[in-house]
């Protein structure tokens, strides 16, 4: 049995190899912009959730539901860290945990300075995951 993108290139009318590959690297490239659009949006949603101050169990439903959102995406396009702290907020908002409301909106305020894939700024990034995560640990034993 051979693949579709195989049968495809065996037609005569089928475009050869190198173009193929380049139609496929620029989808990549138009799906990847989409969704960092799209993480970016969650995040803004994350911070006006996050800064409204409510602590309604609505309120810290849908911001675990924003963070876990922020979490698979990013993890999916190599964003480690910001994924980690998305966790982290997911589980700290998440029904059945209290957590300090200074420690959620801390996990907020995080969100945007980790969305940064500057290599030059990996320190600095890694060192706020580690102190979020003492943070977390300290308030949901995680």
């Amino acid at each position: 049995m051979q693949s579709r993108l195989k049968g495809c290139l065996d037609q005569p009318t089928g475009m050869n190899f190198e173009t193929a590959m380049a139609a496929a690297e620029q989808n990549l490239a138009q799906h990847r912009a989409t969704a960092l659009q799209g993480l970016d949006k969650a995040i803004a949603s994350a911070q006006a959730l996050g800064r409204s101050g409510g602590t309604s169990a609505e309120n810290l439903i849908r911001l675990s539901e924003v963070a876990a959102d922020i979490a698979c995406v990013a993890g999916a396009y190599g964003l480690e860290e910001l994924s980690a702290v998305a966790n982290g907020l997911a589980k700290a908002t998440a029904p059945n945990v209290v957590a300090d409301a200074r420690a959620i909106l801390v996990h907020v305020e995080a969100l945007p300075l980790l969305r940064s894939t500057s290599p030059a700024e990996a320190d600095h990034r890694r060192s706020i995951v580690a102190g979020l995560a003492k943070v977390l640990a300290k308030q949901i034993g995680a």
